[in-house]
């Protein structure tokens, strides 16, 4: 599992996706609006180290700059997928509304007519999608826009909390470093040292986000990285002390903890 921010930009599109357990779903943030509706089977969704249980027909709303991962619990899911440009937002309106960000399908089976206007919405967003040019199509940006207003207006985020930017900006720069020196001699000490935080607060932003502890998300990089180099012929040493172990018994405790199996073991399955 790599934290990553996904430097694609899409200016809108909508289409159904079929997501199986051999994927790896990548764990990321990215600049637009995605609305996501399953379709056939439960799923889960890691929205800023909150886990959402979606059932099918849920809707779960993810807002520009959210921590988020789909995790698929079997083959086949189908999930609708949303995602555009907040510009769009903003040529209607100067201020943007947050959504629920777990809409259920009992919610929306309440109001019949709610219902029969958002599936017209979302039949309409598919097939403006099958259309040509649709990202040039002004109407296909208005019924995204009327969409997300449409949603916000039946079921606003109440909740109080609100989390500051601050606080998400020292998340990504966390995850910035952690990516780029994994393999070098890190701890979460050194990690907290770097940014001038205390080990407390350093592990409480990033548990807030990832759902998952700095030193776990060390360790699964170096694990990661030492499979690649396993698999293109290194040793086992190599492998730990290039993907930054101190040693190979640390090495191999971790690797037996979070892959179940040896790194022999590993590369005979592969």
């Amino acid at each position: 599992m790599q934290i990553i921010r996904e430097q694609k930009r899409y200016d809108l599109f909508c289409k159904i996706k079929t997501c199986n357990l051999s994927e790896i779903h990548p764990f990321h943030w990215h600049e637009n609006y995605e609305i996501c509706q399953v379709m056939n089977k439960s799923c889960t969704f890691r929205i800023d180290g909150e886990l959402i249980e979606a059932k099918p027909g849920d809707i779960v709303a993810i807002s520009e700059q959210t921590v988020h991962q789909f995790i698929i619990m079997e083959d086949g899911t189908y999930i609708r997928i949303i995602q555009f440009n907040p510009n769009i937002l903003f040529g209607v309106t100067d201020k943007i509304l947050p959504l629920k960000t777990h809409i259920t399908y009992d919610e929306i089976e309440k109001n019949t007519e709610l219902k029969n206007k958002l599936s017209s919405l979302l039949d309409l967003m598919e097939y403006e999608e099958d259309t040509d040019s649709s990202e040039k199509n002004s109407y296909y940006k208005a019924i995204s826009a009327a969409l997300y207003f449409f949603l916000q207006q039946h079921f606003p985020d109440t909740s109080k909390a609100r989390t500051g930017k601050s606080s998400k900006d020292d998340f990504y720069r966390i995850v910035g470093y952690i990516n780029e020196h994994f393999a070098e001699n890190i701890t979460v000490n050194s990690v907290a040292a770097h940014f001038y935080f205390s080990r407390g607060k350093l592990s409480s932003v990033f548990k807030k986000y990832a759902g998952t502890g700095v030193n776990e998300y060390i360790n699964r990089l170096r694990i990661n990285n030492a499979n690649k180099l396993l698999l293109q012929g290194h040793s086992s040493t190599s492998a730990a002390l290039s993907s930054g172990f101190e040693s190979i018994r640390t090495f191999n405790n971790c690797y037996k903890r979070i892959m179940g199996i040896t790194p022999g073991e590993y590369v005979k399955s592969r």
